[in-house]
């Protein structure tokens, strides 16, 4: 699937090829040596097929990760992808903005009003390092919350600051123990 991929970049002449994520392409110790194996043998392939189309001039090769320090060295080499840009997380103003477009987005495929006046201020000091995944989450979270609420039979009103506040507490508590599985503390 791979080889048809990076195929597919060369025949269609002028393209980007993105690659998501690309920390997820490696496994760290605990995992099994089969898929460290595994996991080189991808590496390794995508890093051919990088040096291939990297003299064509046609195809350009972006790779995106919030872990850099994740990143197998083989894929950043000189001519592989050898740029790195870093985009930092997002300031006050950004966040408002980002939280804005999800209440927007939501409201209007729900069709209806789905948040009371918010006190964006109180919110943002509750999203310090947090990125516009983290508050499309957030604004996710809460709204499964008031679907349950009335899936139950409850009237749960529209959305609040508190509830806001609530749904980042528990979400930041929640990325605490997934930072902690990442990074082997748990295991």
């Amino acid at each position: 699937m791979l080889q048809e991929v990076f195929a597919q970049a060369k025949e269609s002449g002028r393209c980007v090829l993105f690659l998501d994520e690309i920390d997820d392409l490696i496994f760290d110790r605990a995992a099994p040596e089969e898929l460290r194996a595994a996991s080189r043998r991808l590496v390794n392939s995508i890093g051919e097929q990088l040096d291939d189309i990297g003299h064509s001039g046609d195809i350009l090769a972006v790779a995106s990760t919030n872990r850099p320090d994740a990143v197998d060295a083989t894929l950043i080499r000189p001519g592989r992808i050898d740029r790195l840009i870093e985009v930092p997380l997002p300031e006050n103003e950004g966040k408002r903005e980002i939280f804005q477009i999800h209440l927007d987005r939501a409201e209007a495929i729900a069709g209806r009003p789905l948040f009371a006046d918010l006190d964006f201020d109180a919110i943002l000091a509750w999203t310090v390092k947090m990125s516009g995944a983290d508050i499309g989450e957030i604004v996710q979270k809460v709204l499964e919350g008031k679907v349950q609420q009335e899936g139950a039979g409850a009237q749960p009103g529209p959305v609040t600051t508190e509830d806001m506040q609530r749904t980042i507490e528990e979400y930041r508590k929640t990325k605490e123990i997934i930072e902690k599985i990442r990074y082997g503390q748990y295991l």
